[in-house]
């Protein structure tokens, strides 16, 4: 029964997926539950796994970037919960010299 539970999570994680890729081909608002699906999706996968183009698959995935920043902005403007937990790499604190430094110091003394 389980099993079946799963397949049944797994088909509206994939349908969820394909209404956000519609979504962001036509550059329509996506909910942060199609984000939180869709926002790991490369490229790659798009193209192989939903027969989309480059440029479509392109305009998809930089749509959810922007989509991503725009979630965060309201719930920074709005005074959100911040349970938003969409993270990317522009939104994360820039690492300084004396932090990766004290990193690779942490990693040496922990191989030994």
């Amino acid at each position: 029964m389980s099993r079946r539970l799963l397949s049944e999570q797994e088909e509206s994680s994939k349908e969820i997926i394909n209404v956000a890729i519609v979504k962001s081909i036509a550059q329509s608002p996506l909910t942060l539950d199609e984000l939180k699906n869709i926002e790991h999706v490369d490229i790659a996968t798009l193209i192989v796994e939903h027969e989309l183009s480059y440029p479509e698959a392109d305009r998809v995935v930089n749509w959810v970037k922007n989509e991503v920043y725009r979630h965060n902005a309201q719930d920074v403007s709005y005074g959100g919960s911040g349970d938003t937990d969409l993270v990317t790499e522009s939104t994360t604190r820039p690492r300084t010299l004396r932090g990766i430094i004290q990193e690779e110091i942490d990693n040496i003394f922990k191989k030994r």
